[in-house]
């Protein structure tokens, strides 16, 4: 499947657990995670990215809606850390709404293409 713009969507999904991030059902709204299958398509599973800046940052954004982006919620003003709760908002270009996927050995994967293997998001610097 691929989204309004033409960008290829995949699943992001821990391969420990095989749940994969759901859209939540509206903007302004955690995400939720859920069994995958690869053998369904699940609209609600899939994700696409925006090109990668020069730091190899990019939106991540819901597959049939490009105008709500990942976003890290802030809890404490304007600083993101661990355990704050991920949804998705409209693009405002804040460091909380840029992401990185890296393998796990730390190479960078193109946020335009699919999402395989295991990853990490990082979230963008501020």
């Amino acid at each position: 499947m691929k989204d309004e713009t033409g960008r290829p969507g995949s699943a992001l999904v821990n391969k420990a657990t095989g749940l994969a991030i759901k859209h939540p059902v509206a903007a302004h709204r955690p995400l939720q995670l859920v069994p995958y299958s690869p053998y369904y398509v699940d609209e609600t599973v899939l994700w696409t990215g925006t090109n990668a800046d020069g730091a190899g940052y990019g939106a991540i954004r819901m597959i049939n809606n490009v105008d709500l982006n990942l976003d890290a919620f802030f809890d404490d003003g304007r600083r993101v850390h661990g355990g704050v709760l991920i949804g998705v908002w409209e693009w405002n270009d804040g460091g909380n709404q840029k992401w990185k996927i890296v393998a796990n050995s730390g190479e960078h994967l193109d946020l335009g293409g699919g999402f395989q293997g295991r990853y990490e998001a990082i979230p963008g610097e501020l």
